[in-house]
């Protein structure tokens, strides 16, 4: 179930499922993240004792499409890049968070931006000439 599968997260591996979320979206709710990350738990709990049983624990990893985090993932993302701080002898792991959350969310507005010039039509197609 997993896009990610990493050991620096706790003892034993994390499943990061990452999902992007439109508050727009039929179904949404209030809180768009939350919703999803209610939807990705329930769609995997049927398979939580396997996950347990090879020490495995699943975290989704929710944005919205506007690049909001879910608090889940901000404090994952905070644990991530503290450990990875620590396991380069620093003390920067705040600075690390942020520069994460900054390219993660930059990525989030890059796929939109893609998605919205892939839509767009094309100059010929407005000119009407054919060639």
């Amino acid at each position: 179930p997993a896009d990610i599968l990493t050991g620096e997260l706790g003892s034993g591996l994390t499943a990061l499922d990452i999902g992007i979320a439109s508050p727009d979206a039929a179904g949404a709710g209030h809180d768009c993240t939350n919703t999803m990350v209610e939807r990705k738990q329930r769609k995997y709990e049927p398979h939580r004792a396997v996950l347990d049983r090879q020490n495995i624990t699943y975290k989704p990893i929710t944005f919205s499409c506007y690049g909001r985090l879910h608090p889940d993932t901000t404090a994952t993302l905070s644990t991530l890049a503290q450990r990875i701080a620590r396991r380069r002898g620093c003390s920067a792991g705040e600075w690390r968070f942020r520069r994460l959350r900054a390219k993660l969310v930059t990525q989030i507005w890059s796929r939109a931006g893609r998605m919205v010039r892939s839509c767009w039509p094309d100059r010929e197609d407005e000119s009407g000439d054919e060639g």
